[in-house]
């Protein structure tokens, strides 16, 4: 049940939270839950749907003072030394993290998963190379597949929407509404935008009409602000999935809509694990283009010198020209990608690039950096610009 992606409340005015959730924990024994959202335990999800069903269950929440940032996830590492919790909530970033420290050490795996009845996710996607990981070391170290689950919703719902109570098995599956909740659907090119309705939504900002009235339509639908499409559109029973911010959404200089949440998950699932993430360019552009964040443990098995600046390292950026050309393949031109760029430095969580729940915002990157977006278009030699 994750908050949503733009990082919760769409205002920085005060909203009204309801305190009727239609989910209810029913685990039979008691809870020890490890919640590494840190700063966003302070968020509904956190104080609303953890602490109480942590309560409800005579159980105990230890709260992660780490964070799912390469530089501050050693403190994560230390805690899950001292703890094995039964279950864990955390944002995809953070399991990709974990992933790699549990590779390098076997007995960290061994004591995170030693109790562990299921793995949360939340905040954003997860990606298909971490979600086959999980599900790789919990069966290797334990015997077992420990069930990955996950959900969606916002602040504004407090904040459930949906949830699997199932494993998922698909990157980006947010399950069924919850009792008591109704989705209206409304078809968005090949997607569908998302509004709900329900008795945990808000009523509304506080001594802001004019944000409530913005925030719902003419039937009392909340507009999530989010596209969402079927597992299966024929079988509706097996669930929904994310597949973007509507926000994030731009046209190409031909007029075409470009979905950035499918692409973003298609081109990560493309590059194997090597990227960790990226921004998608192009708004009014003739074509899009990449400014990407390795991910440095997957691309270090791909470089002969994994010690030195992987970003220009020749094995790692022809291996990606190739998974791109692949790609480029596989879609249609509106999706094609030309070029692409490798930060060397992580997103701001200061600028506003990164939110506390390692969400990646677009529209904050590529305004940030437009210099780099711009050459990324530029025909003359560039060192850090690669064609593809």
């Amino acid at each position: 049940m994750p908050e949503n992606a733009s990082g919760g409340s769409s205002s920085s005015s005060s909203l009204l939270i309801r305190s009727k959730n239609p989910r209810r924990c029913q685990a039979e024994n008691p809870l020890k839950l490890l919640s590494e959202f840190a700063g966003p335990a302070l968020h509904t999800m956190g104080s609303n749907v953890i602490l109480h069903s942590v309560l409800k269950n005579g159980g105990t929440l230890y709260i992660d003072d780490g964070r799912p940032l390469p530089q501050l996830f050693h403190k994560t590492v230390a805690n899950l030394k001292e703890i094995s919790p039964t279950a864990m909530f955390n944002v995809p970033a953070g399991y990709n993290l974990l992933c790699d420290a549990i590779d390098n050490d076997l007995d960290l795996g061994a004591s995170v998963f030693r109790r562990m009845d299921r793995l949360s996710y939340a905040g954003a996607a997860i990606s298909p190379g971490t979600l086959e990981k999980l599900y790789r070391l919990t069966s290797s170290i334990t015997g077992r597949r420990i069930p990955v689950m996950s959900g969606y919703g916002t602040t504004e719902t407090a904040p459930t929407i949906s949830t699997t109570h199932w494993a998922t098995d698909q990157p980006g599956e947010i399950g069924l509404p919850a009792p008591g909740l109704q989705l209206k659907l409304i078809p968005v090119s090949d997607t569908y935008e998302a509004r709900v309705k329900g008795p945990n939504v808000t009523p509304g900002y506080l001594g802001r009409p004019d944000l409530t009235e913005k925030a719902f339509d003419e039937e009392g639908f909340y507009r999530i602000g989010d596209t969402v499409s079927f597992l299966d559109p024929q079988k509706p029973e097996l669930g929904l999935r994310f597949t973007g911010r509507i926000s994030e959404n731009f046209k190409l200089a031909n007029g075409t809509w470009v979905s950035i949440g499918n692409m973003r998950a298609a081109i990560l699932a493309a590059t194997r694990g090597v990227l960790l993430d990226i921004v998608v360019a192009g708004e009014n552009c003739e074509s899009c283009a990449l400014l990407c964040w390795l991910n440095p443990t997957e691309a270090a098995r791909i470089s002969k010198t994994p010690a030195s600046d992987l970003t220009c390292d020749p094995l790692v950026v022809q291996f990606l020209k190739d998974r791109f050309k692949e790609y480029n393949e596989t879609v249609g031109s509106s999706e094609r990608i030309c070029s692409f760029s490798l930060l060397k430095d992580p997103p701001s969580l200061a600028a506003g690039e990164i939110t506390d729940k390692a969400y990646v915002n677009q529209r904050a990157v590529l305004k940030n950096r437009s210099d780099q977006v711009e050459r990324l278009y530029r025909k003359d030699p560039n060192q850090d610009v690669i064609w593809v």
